[in-house]
């Protein structure tokens, strides 16, 4: 399918004001706070990402200039996270807040989950644990990160009441995030636990805090209680019965194969991430508009060429309005093409190459490691799934992004920890 560009002409002038009006409150920002400069890699990075963004804008019709707000929220909050890498008490009030809502919506889900909710459940979803999110794989990032920032705090306990507190506040973010049933999530939230633990390792090993095995064992008996019990009740219905936590975790091995043995989710995936190749290949390095993944996407879905592949799928999905590609690398090269797709992966990269050189040089604590946790596991779960595109997973995930670099690069972080 041929995508023709045209540019819009009507657009440019509020894109000049806009441009002038950033450049100069940047100005400000920085005669005001010279601190504000990140490194020239995230600039640049920066640069290309809001570059390709506005491109995509300006040269498709279809695409209002508002979509652009989106992306400036995104950078309003990776300048706050900025800020807060540099304001100690204001980073931990944040991440403390963090902690506490994870566990207010952990609770709220063991109260779904043993059927003590007098709210009815979501029409959409009526058979999952959604707590307050409005579909499980929502509600299992946000388990995945806050479990992972938890782990950290628990490893960090010093006393018997933190401690057991802590492992409290584990078992029962771990309980929500098994309630989800999201098995996106499940792995993004090992992944997170890995880096918590390699952590706890460097710096045992750098003699900056004990191993204190007792903890680990009790902790580790504790979560399996928690699995016990979770697994006890179903967490998903399907039309062939109810299915536990036990048997969710055995369908991953429905990912990948013939279409005949993957599960009906998996299926529905891989036609989605097929479409979005065919998006990439009619507009490889200008995309189809920011924000305009759902009307282009409806658009090659509904080609002649993809009639077989939708006709495999259940019905709710063939006539499901697909907003996401379950992909965040997909969806960014759908939108803004293949300068936006590198901009991106040059943010995360500099983030990475800030990190890697600041552990390779200061013994951080266990709670900067508890932050890497978080930010990796919403880009494992961001492979199969959107949480970048969701308001509060995406909001944690550009704070974090700029405390990480901001934190890294700054000199008075070493003292602090």
């Amino acid at each position: 399918m041929a995508v023709t560009h045209r540019f819009g002409p009507g657009k440019l002038l509020p894109m000049l004001l806009a441009t002038a009006l950033l450049a100069l409150l940047l100005a400000i920002a920085g005669h005001w706070r010279t601190t504000i400069k990140p490194p020239t890699s995230v600039i640049v990075s920066g640069v290309l990402l809001v570059g390709a963004a506005v491109g995509s804008v300006l040269f498709n019709d279809q695409v209002p200039l508002s979509n652009l707000v989106l992306l400036a929220s995104h950078f309003a909050l990776f300048w706050v996270g900025w800020w807060l890498s540099t304001e100690v008490i204001a980073r931990r009030l944040l991440l403390a807040g963090l902690t506490v809502c994870t566990l207010m919506v952990a609770i709220y889900a063991v109260v779904q989950f043993y059927r003590w909710d007098p709210l009815p459940p979501d029409p959409k979803f009526p058979d999952r644990i959604l707590s307050v999110f409005q579909n499980p794989n929502h509600f299992g990032n946000f388990m995945a990160v806050g479990l992972s920032m938890a782990l950290a705090s628990l490893m960090k306990a010093v006393t018997r009441t933190t401690t057991l507190f802590w492992q409290l506040v584990c078992a029962l973010i771990y309980a929500g995030l098994l309630m989800s049933g999201s098995r996106g999530a499940w792995v993004a939230a090992f992944v997170g636990f890995a880096i918590v633990v390699t952590g706890h390792m460097v710096l045992y090993r750098r003699r900056s805090i004990p191993l204190r095995p007792a903890m680990l064992c009790c902790t580790a008996v504790l979560l399996a209680v928690v699995t016990v019990l979770v697994s006890r009740r179903p967490v998903l219905t399907r039309p062939s019965g109810s299915v536990t936590v036990a048997q969710r975790v055995l369908s991953t091995t429905k990912i990948v194969g013939p279409p005949e043995k993957r599960d009906a989710t998996m299926n529905h995936r891989y036609f989605i991430w097929r479409t979005a190749g065919r998006m990439i290949a009619a507009a490889p390095m200008l995309g189809h508009g920011y924000g305009n993944f759902a009307y282009t996407f409806a658009t090659f879905r509904d080609d002649p060429t993809t009639a077989a592949r939708l006709a495999r799928l259940k019905w709710s999905q063939r006539h499901d309005p697909t907003a996401y590609a379950h992909n965040e690398l997909l969806h960014t090269w759908v939108e803004i093409g293949l300068l936006g797709l590198l901009g991106f992966l040059g943010l995360n990269l500099a983030a990475v190459a800030r990190v890697w050189s600041r552990l390779r040089s200061h013994a951080e604590g266990l709670h900067y490691w508890g932050v890497i946790a978080a930010l990796g596991a919403i880009l494992v779960h961001g492979m199969v799934s959107y949480p970048l595109r969701l308001p509060l997973n995406g909001s944690i995930f550009w704070i974090l992004l700029g405390i990480i670099i901001g934190f890294s690069q700054s000199r008075g972080a070493a003292q602090e920890n």
